[in-house]
């Protein structure tokens, strides 16, 4: 994958609009994570979907194979795709001050900082815990999230 977000084929409409972050719906840092974001996000810049979602298996088709994993937040702006630690640092530059001195770290190695990702992806589970269902989204926040959760979804 482009290291900078590889184009997506002619499906990328269909991810329901820009900066549309893809995450583990599972996963309870993921979970944390998106809810930050929602606070942190004052503007509504962001739609999220768990990648479990019916919507994020029809758009991984069009994706190439190393673009999309269970065990990567997947970034759609612009057209583009952004996984792994370029995902954190593109989302963490819109929302701006203080999140946005997390892409201070991109000047670092693409090698280094998805390493360093993976190592925290692999152990998640263990360190923060798994949920057996995945959520869905407070009221408040309910226009935020693409409407086609998984079934087997909870409110967090």
């Amino acid at each position: 994958m482009n290291t900078e977000g590889s184009t997506m084929g002619d499906n990328g409409g269909e991810a329901g609009g820009d900066n549309l972050i893809f995450f583990d719906g599972f996963c309870l840092l993921c979970e944390g994570v998106v809810q930050t974001i929602l606070k942190a996000d004052k503007k509504g810049t962001f739609r999220f979907s768990p990648i479990q979602s019916r919507r994020f298996n029809k758009i991984a088709a069009t994706f190439q194979p190393d673009e999309v994993s269970i065990d990567s937040v997947v970034f759609i702006s612009g057209g583009k795709i952004y996984r792994q630690s370029r995902a954190v640092f593109r989302i963490a530059g819109l929302l701006g001050f203080p999140w946005r001195l997390l892409g201070l770290f991109s000047v670092l190695p693409l090698a280094l900082t998805d390493w360093l990702y993976e190592w925290v992806a692999r152990n998640r589970y263990g360190w923060f815990g798994k949920k057996t269902v995945c959520f869905l989204p407070e009221p408040k926040w309910k226009s935020r999230f693409l409407d086609d959760l998984p079934e087997d979804a909870e409110k967090f």
